[in-house]
């Protein structure tokens, strides 16, 4: 199983890619939502799922996954966004395979979120 992780920060990136590999997933990564539907354009089939970061330059990750959805690919996403108001959950909805972590967020709660959207 490969997953996409999406986030402006390299030590988030760095951390999360080490955990989820270590979990026995394979990971691609990128820098923002551009370079992440650029990547899963050139491989529709090639991840399982996406975790991505809200919120950043260029295009952030409520941006990848409107653009994912309006092209009709339903590969589940999670989003992680230190913004815990409920802006986020609001935003995603009316979207199908898609979960909210909060920031800064638990590991072993990534996760599980993940393995949840995947059951």
């Amino acid at each position: 199983m490969k997953i996409l992780c999406v986030d402006d920060e390299p030590e988030i990136i760095a951390l999360l890619a080490e955990f989820l590999q270590l979990s026995g997933k394979r990971v691609g990564t990128a820098a923002n939502g551009r370079q992440a539907l650029e990547l899963y354009h050139a491989d529709p089939n090639g991840f399982q799922a996406i975790i991505t970061d809200a919120r950043m330059p260029e295009m952030g990750g409520l941006e990848l996954l409107r653009a994912l959805r309006e092209q009709r690919f339903e590969v589940p996403v999670v989003v992680a966004s230190g913004q815990n108001d409920g802006s986020i959950e609001e935003a995603v909805a009316s979207y199908r395979n898609v979960a909210v972590l909060p920031k800064p967020f638990d590991l072993m709660n990534v996760l599980a979120t993940l393995n949840g959207l995947l059951a």
